[in-house]
């Protein structure tokens, strides 16, 4: 061989590695069209390295991602700066952001991307939102054993959900402990945490939604808090209880700031030292992916969920979130004096179990009460009684609790709901071993 011939040879592969090498530079993928309506979105990824790829493919599009460390001004930056927000958390690798309809485009192409969702409205589950006139009537608690204690005339809610059957007995009967060292997340409209209800075990973790301010608002929250936790109207009446204010004084959310309380409380648990931690969901909205397997890797944490199945008049709650969140414990609504499915309650396979959810009174924020009715009132009794099952015969995973919670139910009850739909009606411990 020639020399010419081994030069061109050697200059060949010296096109090739620098074609090579400038092809795998990165670009921006996104079009960064300044007329289009830039839109929040929520990106979910495979894995972290994928997420980790797209970052430094924004890097060329002068986009800074941030990880959380300050909530208070999550909204601000991703309206007015630019940022975007990674709320990541176990299994669930996703971003946050504003971007226009041909950045989504590009995006959906991009490999390591299986989900790009835009943000969707959603709201709590109430069916009426007024104070009642009602004052609270104290009501003291009698040990009936060295583990179980009795409130005597209590709300016929808590009345009803420590017996199988009708009539009510006058007493609500439960575990001691009472919840005791749990600490149960009220993603809601806030908490009134100077209620008497509270007792000082309630406090206001963070506010995520946009101009929202660090209380309740609405009363939504603070009526929630109180079934699950109120000294009076509480299942569990020595939980602690945090706020993370997600949903506005009308009752509305978005489900990528419902995203972001999980990602609060992800935050919290993984930095706390005793992990018994419970999340209460009152809300909902159309069918979310994205919202679903938050829910779902927030369980893999080892965090129990608990939501409320929504008021769609016995529509079917799989087609909603989180109700059809497969790892969520999704809770419908009875009424007050049987054992009926209410008319509003949704009811299908993705409803777990059912508790009282007519005419429920607890803490009120203009008044001292409040009675209110939904499947939002259902679900924190279901809330509770996890509380009370941790504090009496320790911790489960989720998948355990759930199985545990539907074990301890009274079978076959209910009337008003189809085959496909559980038939589960809520129980709390009874026995000093359960």
């Amino acid at each position: 061989m020639i020399i010419s011939d081994i030069f061109k040879i050697h200059t060949f592969f010296i096109f090739i590695c620098l074609f090579t090498l400038v092809k795998s530079v990165p670009t921006c993928p996104l079009t960064q069209n300044d007329a289009e309506e830039q839109q929040k979105y929520i990106i979910q990824f495979s894995s972290a390295s994928a997420t980790k790829n797209f970052s430094t493919l924004l890097n060329h599009c002068n986009k800074t991602i941030k990880t959380i460390v300050d909530f208070s001004n999550i909204q601000s930056d991703l309206k007015h700066n630019g940022i975007i927000q990674d709320v990541s958390f176990g299994n669930f690798y996703a971003y946050i952001g504003y971007f226009g309809s041909s950045d989504v485009d590009e995006l959906i192409k991009l490999n390591g991307i299986i989900n790009v969702e835009k943000d969707s409205l959603m709201g709590i589950h109430i069916l009426k939102n007024k104070d009642s006139s009602y004052g609270i009537q104290t009501l003291k608690d009698k040990n009936s054993s060295s583990c179980l204690s009795t409130r005597q005339n209590p709300n016929p809610n808590l009345d009803r959900i420590d017996q199988e059957h009708f009539p009510l007995n006058g007493e609500y009967m439960y575990p001691s402990t009472a919840g005791n060292q749990v600490k149960v997340y009220i993603l809601d409209t806030g908490i009134k945490t100077d209620h008497d209800e509270f007792g000082g075990r309630a406090t206001f973790g963070t506010t995520i939604c946009e101009g929202c301010s660090a209380t309740d608002d609405n009363g939504h929250g603070t009526h929630v808090a109180g079934i699950v936790g109120g000294q009076n109207f509480g299942v569990a009446n020595q939980v602690s209880l945090i706020a993370v204010k997600v949903c506005t004084a009308n009752g509305t959310c978005s489900t990528s700031d419902v995203i972001l309380g999980l990602n609060y409380v992800s935050t919290q648990y993984s930095t706390s030292y005793d992990n018994k931690a419970v999340i209460n969901l009152s809300l909902g909205g159309p069918v979310s992916n994205s919202f679903n397997d938050a829910v779902n890797s927030i369980t893999k944490i080892g965090i129990h969920v608990v939501v409320s199945a929504g008021n769609n008049y016995h529509d079917n709650a799989c087609n909603y979130s989180p109700a059809s969140a497969l790892s969520a414990i999704t809770v419908g609504a009875t009424e007050a004096t049987s054992d009926n499915a209410t008319d509003f309650t949704n009811i299908g396979s993705c409803v777990s179990i059912f508790a009282p959810g007519r005419k429920i009174l607890s803490a009120g924020i203009y008044n001292e009460t409040n009675i209110l009715s939904g499947t939002s009132q259902a679900a924190p009794h279901v809330t509770g009684t996890i509380a009370l099952v941790i504090a009496n015969t320790g911790n489960l995973s989720p998948s355990n609790m759930k199985e545990f919670i539907i074990n301890l139910a009274t079978k076959n009850i209910l009337t008003d709901i189809d085959s496909s739909t559980p038939n589960n009606f809520l129980r709390v411990p009874y026995t000093c071993n359960n």
